[in-house]
Order: structure tokens, then C-alpha cells, then sequence
């Protein structure tokens, strides 16, 4: 037993993009399917990205082989595609970005530098985004992802360009993760300094994810409600008043605390 549960450990952490793997089916949604792939790790699969004849009779309980995309994103899930597994010949075959070559120097360079990339929304899955830049595909966490994007049906922007800059190159575990705020941040910058800790600022609730609550302040200034710390449902469109936390220069955000009084609590308006 210890064998096998050191060889499974063993399979999870040495995953790497264009691997092929296998999974159980642990929950079916119309978004995604999750698999659990062994040694407590999980991955998610696209559902649009199944044949329709496939995916009608698929249930929990089924195993599925996929491909690798993103070997972790900010949850420490495990980002699939099912696109490339047509057949059993390796995932090069059908261009995955690893098989076309990634340049590392260049987006090494363009991180050093802060230079903005164009690219093109490829995939959305539950984690964020996975852009194409220049024929190399790298990952976009929700957390990374502008103000205006959040708020939309993230299926709907495949196809679209965006301005990227580059957050963190690692050709060992061949990694490449963008950023969207970054690319977009003079506003804070300029902003910034008009908020101070503990006082009430108002803002629209604009996403919520097993992370935190995001919360669009003014245009370009975003704030974060981590979950921890979030006491009530949230729902997006809803304007609420919260209390600034702290200034996140790196992320370039506002952290936010939940605004209560000692009667109503918390404070809907």
C-alpha cells in the first residue's frame, strides 16, 4: 500500500503540460466535469470540449483520459483539455504549447521589462483564462483578470483579443502565467493613494470564487474580500460598502473587510 500511494504521489507531482492522464468522473456540471486523479489532487475538464454523443452518457464513476494544460493554477487544481486525446499518438501531434516551443528568453525578457503582449482568448475553464501569444499558450488566474472581464460569461470571450504582460516564466515546470491587470494598472497607481485603511469605501460586487469576493470600486480599482473573511452570500451587480483592509501594491488591489454596524450588520445599498 505504501508502494502504491508513493508511485501515485509520485504521478501527480511530475505532471507536466501535453501529459496524458486519467481520472475519475467526481461531479458533472454543464460547464465542466471534475476527475479525481489520484493522491488527493482534482482536475477540470471542459465540457464543451466533449463529443455531445460521449457526453450525454458519461457519469460519476467513469473514467475519463485527457490531456494536461495547466499542471496547477491558483486553486491547485489541475486544468485538462480533452481536444488533443483523439487517438493515442502524443499531444505534439496537435500543437500543444509545449510541442511548438515556447520561446522562454523572449517572455523572460518581456517580464523583466514590463512590456504588454497581444494575445488571444483560447480556453476558459473554472481557474481563469488560457491565452495564445505569438503560437506559446500560457494561463490567466481569475486573479490576474481586469475589472471589465469578471463580470462576463468567460465561455464568450474565446476568440478575443487581450493585452497581457508577464507575470512568471518557469521553463522547468513549463509554466508561463499572464497577467491582465498588470497590463492595465496606471489607473491604481494613480488612484490609489485617495484610499486608507479602515475607512468605508462602496463598490459593486463583480465576481465570487472559492477565493474571495471581488468588488469593482471605480473604474480600473478593484477591490478583494477573501473568503475567510467574507460572513454573508455575496451576489454579483449588488453594490454593497465595505471597509479598506490594506493597500495589495503587487496585485494592485484594494483588501477589503466586511462594513458592519452594530444593529443591521452588514450593509446593503
Amino acid at each position: 500500500m505504501e508502494k502504491l500511494l508513493a508511485s501515485q504521489t509520485q504521478k501527480i507531482t511530475k505532471l507536466s503540460r501535453g501529459q496524458q492522464i486519467e481520472g475519475e468522473i467526481v461531479a458533472i456540471t454543464d460547464r465542466e466535469l471534475t476527475l479525481d486523479l489520484g493522491a488527493k489532487s482534482e482536475g477540470t475538464l471542459s465540457a464543451r470540449e466533449l463529443p455531445e454523443s460521449l457526453l450525454k452518457d458519461l457519469k460519476p464513476g467513469d473514467k475519463v483520459k485527457a490531456y494536461v494544460v495547466i499542471p496547477e493554477n491558483e486553486y491547485g487544481q489541475i486544468i485538462l483539455s480533452y481536444q488533443q486525446k483523439r487517438d493515442d499518438r502524443a499531444s505534439s501531434s496537435r500543437g500543444y504549447p509545449q510541442s511548438r516551443g515556447i520561446n522562454w528568453p523572449k517572455f523572460t525578457q518581456a517580464q523583466n521589462q514590463k512590456n504588454k503582449l497581444q494575445g488571444i482568448i483560447k480556453e476558459a475553464n473554472k481557474g481563469g483564462l488560457i491565452v495564445e501569444v505569438d503560437g506559446s499558450r500560457g494561463f490567466i488566474p481569475h486573479s490576474q483578470l481586469g475589472l471589465e472581464l469578471l463580470g462576463k460569461d468567460m465561455d464568450e470571450l474565446i476568440g478575443q483579443q487581450i493585452s497581457v504582460s508577464v507575470i512568471e516564466v518557469d521553463e522547468g515546470s513549463n509554466k508561463l502565467v499572464f497577467s491582465q491587470k498588470e497590463a492595465e494598472s496606471e489607473a491604481f497607481d494613480k488612484a490609489v493613494e485617495k484610499y486608507k485603511p479602515d475607512e468605508m469605501v462602496k463598490g459593486e460586487v463583480v465576481n465570487v470564487s472559492e477565493a474571495g469576493v471581488t468588488v469593482k470600486l471605480e473604474d480600473g480599482i478593484e477591490g478583494f474580500l477573501r473568503a475567510s473573511k467574507a460572513d454573508t452570500k455575496y451576489e454579483t451587480g449588488k453594490s454593497m460598502s465595505f471597509l479598506v483592509d490594506s493597500i495589495d501594491t503587487q496585485r494592485k488591489r484594494i483588501n477589503l473587510a466586511p462594513f458592519v454596524t452594530s444593529t443591521t450588520g452588514l450593509i446593503y445599498k
